[in-house]
């Protein structure tokens, strides 16, 4: 009896294919032959009802329903690898690692120095981390298999109450040879005077960039828009214009003489959480201690001028 539920295969080939961009090339990752594999991509498109690639020259590109599809079975084959890792850990007796769901920007500029620490302090706890944008972090909350959550508040956490761990504002990316490169603080009113690079619809800084400008002489002028806050501090070091960013990125390009970092006057604060499963309690102390202890000494020099 044939299923509309595709098989592991069939799933694992698409992700491939996706990703090499060739049916050759992701067939041989799993040794089967292009001709099968062909067929196995075909079967799936047809059960689902879905065009899932399209082809651009030579390559393989994934529509836009073969996007959203993408990452619904990153999500399912990541639930099938941890069941793969649970019954090694079973198999070895080895601890299984904490998974903690990490909004992205704190991924990026927090989790490098708390896990470096932890690999001091607590050198058995394994940290696996799942990185999400805010916009996505609560619905993949509710799916995945997260042991906690690290985000800002209020979000709607599955596990348990967000706990507050610590408060920040988001600050200024600025070029140095800009005017605004030579004050200490930047006011409100001089984000409208000034070129920015901003964030797509849907992001969190967007949404702050807009509420800051409120109620100022005017809006400022997006000159251009990418995915993501790092792609635009990295277009800002680059001279293109300002950048709205959370107080964690500022670390991760300390030395770069491209770029400085300042406070903005009036600048609300954000309130950073960290929700953890009920009953899953013997690591936390060591590992909420890396958090606050890492989180503070970086947000005290994110935008010191």
């Amino acid at each position: 009896m044939n299923s509309v539920f595709p098989d592991l295969l069939s799933l694992n080939l698409f992700r491939a294919t996706v990703r090499e961009g060739t049916v050759t090339a992701a067939a041989r990752r799993f040794a089967i032959g292009q001709p099968h594999a062909t067929r196995l991509l075909a079967q799936l498109q047809r059960r689902l009802g879905l065009v899932l690639l399209l082809r651009s020259g030579r390559r393989l590109v994934p529509t836009d329903a073969g996007l959203l599809f993408l990452e619904e079975v990153d999500r399912a084959l990541a639930g099938v690898d941890h069941l793969a890792e649970s019954a090694r850990t079973i198999a070895t007796d080895r601890r299984r690692p904490v998974r903690l769901l990490v909004q992205s920007h704190l991924a990026h500029g927090l989790m490098p120095k708390v896990l470096a620490r932890l690999a001091i302090v607590a050198p058995d706890l394994r940290v696996d981390l799942d990185i999400r944008q805010r916009n996505r972090l609560t619905e993949w909350a509710g799916r995945s298999a997260s042991d906690a959550i690290l985000a800002m508040l209020p979000l709607e956490f599955p596990h348990a109450a967000g706990e507050a761990i610590f408060e920040a504002s988001y600050g200024l990316a600025i070029p140095s040879r800009h005017p605004l490169a030579r004050h200490s603080q930047i006011t409100r009113r001089q984000l409208s005077e000034h070129a920015f690079i901003n964030v797509r619809p849907g992001l969190s800084t967007r949404d702050r960039l807009q509420a800051l400008c409120a109620g100022q002489a005017g809006i400022p002028r997006i000159v251009a828009e990418t995915g993501s806050v790092m792609s635009a501090v990295q277009l800002a070091a680059e001279g293109l214009g300002l950048a709205l960013t959370d107080p964690f990125l500022p670390s991760l390009f300390k030395g770069d003489k491209r770029i400085v970092f300042r406070a903005i006057v009036g600048s609300p604060k954000v309130v950073y959480g960290l929700a953890v499963q009920h009953g899953l309690t013997p690591w936390q102390p060591a590992l909420r201690e890396a958090i606050v202890r890492e989180g503070k000494a970086i947000l005290a020099a994110s935008f010191a001028a």
